[in-house]
């Protein structure tokens, strides 16, 4: 074996040693997402959010799904939460195109994740994504609240029903 080898698998042997592990019960909270004292009115005011509000004279409920991909990969932030929100006419009509959901939040006990919304290429507006969040525990249960906006500059928080953070491989 040649001295460049040995470099090399010496430089990848101490790489891997210090990448974080994949436990999911992992207690490491991004200070950056996560706040550290979040604001007593903001956690009222996300606990409190409807259920089904109307904007935009559009009356609308939200579903949403969460959950942390242990699957092996290359991502840098692949086991942190993710959550997939899609709003609901209340009616069965079809979304306005004038309306969209332009920020989601996590609350976790006392703990808030705001996430933008991920720019990616989502089937309609009512259909929303945010990535890389917390390290909470699959099955702890969260509670998810989006903000909806119309055109005109209209705006309310919706809040979906408690969902419980799934693990997936």
């Amino acid at each position: 074996m040649t001295t460049a080898m040995r470099m090399l698998i010496c430089l990848v042997a101490s790489l891997a040693a210090l990448a974080p592990a994949a436990d999911e019960a992992s207690p490491v909270k991004d200070e950056v997402i996560v706040a550290a004292a979040v604001d007593a009115a903001l956690l009222a005011s996300l606990r409190e959010a409807p259920r089904s509000v109307t904007v935009a004279g559009q009356t609308c409920t939200l579903d949403a799904y969460a959950w942390r991909d242990f699957m092996p990969g290359v991502e840098p932030d692949r086991f942190g939460l993710m959550v997939t929100v899609v709003a609901r006419p209340g009616d069965g009509s079809a979304w306005l195109d004038s309306m969209a959901i332009d920020r989601i939040w996590v609350v976790h006990g006392d703990d808030v994740w705001e996430a933008p919304v991920g720019d990616e290429q989502r089937p309609e507006p009512a259909n929303a994504i945010a990535r890389g969040g917390p390290r909470w525990a699959p099955g702890d249960r969260v509670t998810v609240v989006a903000r909806i906006t119309a055109a005109d500059g209209a705006s309310a928080l919706v809040r979906a029903a408690e969902a419980t953070i799934d693990r997936t491989e």
